[in-house]
C-alpha cells in the first residue's frame, strides 16, 4: 500500500468553513473493501489542510459483493462529506457518467475530480491539478508520461500501457500536446464538464478515459497534465479484461473519422478497388474485346486512376470536400493534379518491381508488393498535401475561453 495511505489515523476530514471552491471527487468501485477506509483517510487528510479548497466524495459502486458499499454507509454516519451512488454493474465509463449527473446535482461544484479507489492515485496531487484549473486549464491529467511523472506497477503493466497510448494517440490524432491519454486521475471544471453530452459516450469500460479526453479536446477546451506517481495496487484486482481490450481498440479507431490512421485506411481501401478495376478492364479489353495489350494496359490504368479520384473525393476526403466545395473549373484542376501524382507512382512501382526483379533476383510477388507499398505512399503523400491540400496542423495549447473567477 502506498505510504501516502496510512498518513492519518482517524478515518474522515475535519469540518471545513465554508470556502470559494467546492470540489467533487468521483470515485468509481467494484470490490475495493479494503481500500475505502485508507483512501477516505488520504483525502481527508488533503482537504484538512486546505485553505481554498473544500471536497465532497462521491462513490459510485457497482453492487461490490464484496461490500464496499456497507463501509461507505459506515464512515457517512461520521462524516457529511461522503455520498454514496448504488448500480448494477455495467463498467467504469457508465460509472463515471451516473456519477457525474448525481454528483452535479448535489452542490454548484468548482471542480470535479476522477480517481480509482484502488490507491494507485496520490490525493496529495489534487490541489496542484486544482491550480492548473484556476491558471486556464479546462481538463487536468494527473500524467504518468511528463517529466516527473512515473509509475510503480510491473513491467507487463507498463508495456500494456504505453501500447494503449500509442494506440490512442494515433487512432483519436487530436491535436493536443497530451502524452498520458489513457489516464484515470483527472480534474475537470465543472462548467466545461456541464458542455459535454455524457450520455453520448457510447464507451463502458476504461476506453471511456480517452473518450472523454477526445470530448474535450474536439470542443477546444484547454487540457494540461501535472506529473504524478502511479501506485501498484495492494488489494484487490485489475478488473481489465478481454472486452474492454476489445472495446478500447473499436472505439478509439471510431471516435474520429477525419484521424490520420481512417484517412490512410480509406485510401489504401480505394487503392484495393482500385486494382480490381485496373484488372476487370485489363482483362476485358484484352480477352473480350481482343485490345493490344499496351494500348489496353494503358486504359486499364487511365481507368483505375479515374475511379480511385472520385472514390477519394467522396470517401477518402470527404471532409475536405464538405468543408470547401470549388468549383468546377477547381475541381478539374485537382484531377489533372492527382492523374499526375497518380501516374509518376505507377512510374515508382514499375521502376521499384524491374529494379527488385531483375536487377536484385528478387521473387517477383514481393518486388511487385515493395512497388506497390512505395507507390500508394508517394500517392498518398502527396495527395493530402498537392491534390487535397490537407494541413495536419500541430497540437497546440488553445487559449481559455471562459471567465477564471467562476462560483
Amino acid at each position: 500500500m502506498p505510504q501516502w495511505a496510512y498518513n492519518s489515523k482517524q478515518i474522515g476530514m475535519k469540518k471545513i468553513n465554508s470556502l470559494p471552491r467546492r470540489v467533487l471527487i468521483v470515485i468509481p468501485t467494484y470490490n475495493e473493501a479494503q481500500n475505502i477506509k485508507p483512501l477516505v483517510a488520504a483525502i481527508g487528510n488533503v482537504f484538512a489542510g486546505q485553505k481554498t479548497y473544500a471536497a465532497d466524495m462521491l462513490f459510485v459502486d457497482d453492487t461490490s459483493p464484496d461490500g464496499t458499499a456497507d463501509i461507505v454507509r459506515q464512515l457517512q454516519g461520521r462524516n457529511k462529506h461522503i455520498y454514496l451512488l448504488s448500480g448494477t454493474k455495467a463498467g467504469l465509463g457508465r460509472a463515471y457518467v451516473r456519477g457525474f449527473e448525481y454528483g452535479l446535482g448535489l452542490g454548484n461544484y468548482f471542480a470535479v475530480v476522477m480517481m480509482d479507489a484502488d490507491l494507485s492515485h496520490d490525493p496529495a496531487v489534487i490541489p496542484s491539478m486544482l491550480g492548473q484549473l484556476e491558471q486556464g486549464a479546462d481538463y487536468v491529467i494527473g500524467s504518468r508520461y511528463i517529466k516527473g511523472g512515473t509509475t510503480e506497477y510491473a513491467r507487463h503493466r507498463q508495456l500494456n500501457s504505453m501500447i494503449a497510448n500509442l494506440v490512442a494517440k494515433h487512432f483519436i490524432d487530436i491535436k493536443t500536446n497530451t502524452k498520458d491519454l489513457t489516464a484515470g486521475f483527472k480534474a475537470i471544471r465543472r462548467t466545461a464538464l456541464e458542455t459535454i453530452p455524457l450520455r453520448d459516450i457510447a464507451a463502458s469500460g476504461y476506453v471511456f478515459q480517452v473518450s472523454l479526453l477526445y470530448e474535450f479536446a474536439k470542443r477546444g477546451f484547454v487540457v494540461r497534465e501535472v506529473p504524478i506517481t502511479f501506485h501498484e495496487r495492494h488489494h484487490g484486482v485489475s478488473k481489465l479484461g478481454l472486452h474492454d481490450i476489445l472495446e478500447f481498440l473499436r472505439l478509439t479507431y471510431s471516435l474520429n473519422p477525419q484521424s490520420r490512421v481512417r484517412r490512410m485506411i480509406r485510401f489504401a481501401t480505394v487503392g484495393a478497388s482500385g486494382t480490381l478495376v485496373n484488372l476487370a478492364v485489363l482483362i476485358t479489353l484484352v480477352n473480350a474485346l481482343h485490345t493490344e495489350v499496351m494500348i489496353a494496359y494503358a486504359v486499364a490504368l487511365e481507368t483505375s486512376i479515374i475511379s480511385n479520384f472520385f472514390l477519394n473525393h467522396w470517401f477518402t476526403f470527404r471532409s475536405v470536400r464538405e468543408d470547401n466545395s470549388p468549383s468546377l473549373a477547381a475541381q478539374i484542376a485537382k484531377f489533372g493534379r492527382y492523374n499526375l501524382v497518380a501516374l509518376a507512382g505507377a512510374t515508382i512501382a514499375w521502376l521499384i518491381f524491374s529494379f527488385c526483379y531483375k536487377a536484385l533476383g528478387m521473387w517477383y510477388v514481393p518486388a511487385d508488393l515493395l512497388g506497390i507499398v512505395a507507390s500508394m505512399s508517394w500517392n498518398y503523400w502527396l495527395s493530402v498535401r498537392l491534390v487535397w491540400r490537407i494541413i495536419d496542423t500541430p497540437p497546440t495549447d488553445p487559449e481559455p475561453h471562459h471567465e477564471l473567477q467562476e462560483a
